[in-house]
Order: structure tokens, then sequence, then C-alpha cells
């Protein structure tokens, strides 16, 4: 039985394009309808945030496609790796790298914390940011850096990388 209505849909390209942004992104960050502006109306963005390169390591497909995307549309260069192996392959690389975001928990023999460890040894002055959706008993006193709990909300994890930009380089 018809009803009489039809259903146009004129943004297929742009949905498929963002489709593995979509199906992750419940599953790691709550969207925040809230941006900072500046006078202008304009989104807000620091003139140094293209400049700066993160690598992004995310065993999850879809974490990494979303918070990649994130990352991106914040302004800032992106190298993704699903796991330790490449991660140390790009951390050995040429490749200017100013932040590492690693997951803690990895499948792989090497977890994130550990990681952390090898980045600092191939590159000192690395800043570190975890993320993880585990609640680990003496997380704090095993990391590098600041973590940021999953799933997060934008602004609260683009806030993270901002002030972990920010601060002074720590030998710890």
């Amino acid at each position: 039985m018809s009803s009489g209505f039809k259903i146009y849909v004129k943004c297929i390209p742009t949905l498929f394009r963002y489709i593995g942004e979509a199906l992750a992104f419940g599953k790691f960050h709550r969207e925040t309808r809230h941006q900072a502006t500046d006078n202008t109306g304009q989104r807000a963005r620091s003139t140094l945030d293209s400049t700066i390169t993160i690598l992004l390591v995310e065993d999850d497909e879809a974490g990494r496609i979303s918070i990649a995307g994130l990352l991106r549309r914040a302004g800032y260069a992106v190298h993704v790796a699903p796991d330790y192996r490449r991660a140390l392959a790009l951390l050995e690389s040429k490749q200017p790298i100013d932040v590492m975001i690693t997951d803690i928990v990895m499948p792989d023999r090497v977890n994130g914390l550990a990681l952390a460890r090898m980045a600092r040894l191939r590159r000192p002055g690395i800043k570190l940011l975890y993320i993880t959706g585990y609640d680990i008993p003496g997380l704090a006193t095993e990391t590098l850096g600041p973590v940021v709990r999953k799933p997060f909300a934008d602004e609260e994890f683009l806030n993270a990388v901002r002030q972990l930009l920010q601060a002074p380089e720590s030998g710890r």
C-alpha cells in the first residue's frame, strides 16, 4: 500500500564520505553543539593548529576514523597508526610529530603505556595524551601525560589537546 509520499535524498555523496565517522560517532565521543567562536562568528581556530602534527594510535578502526576526523577538522595534521608497529615506524621516520595520542588498551603485546615510553626514547620532546574507555587502577602514576576517558565530547577532547600543547615540556 502506497502512502503517496516520496523521499528524495540529495546528499548521498556527503553521507558516504563521512559514513565511517558517523558509525563511530556515538561510541567514541559525544557531539557538542557549542563551539568557540571569534568576533566574526567564525569557529575559532588557533593559528598554530595547522603547524602541529599529531600521531594517533588507535586499534579500533571506527575510533581511528572518528578521532582523526575530529582532529583534522580542528586544523591539525594527523598521522594514524592501528598498532604499535606502525606507530614506531612513523616515530622512527623523518615525519614531523609533535604529539602522540594513544589508546592505552590495545590487543598487541605493547600497550599505550609501553608505546609512550618507546616514543619518548625516540623523540624526547614529544607530548603525550592517552585515551581509554577503561577504568584502570593506578593509571595516574603510570602515564607520561594526561588521560581523556572515552566517550568524550568533542570540545573536551580538543581542549585536552590544546592544554597539552600549551603546557611546558615535562621530563616525566
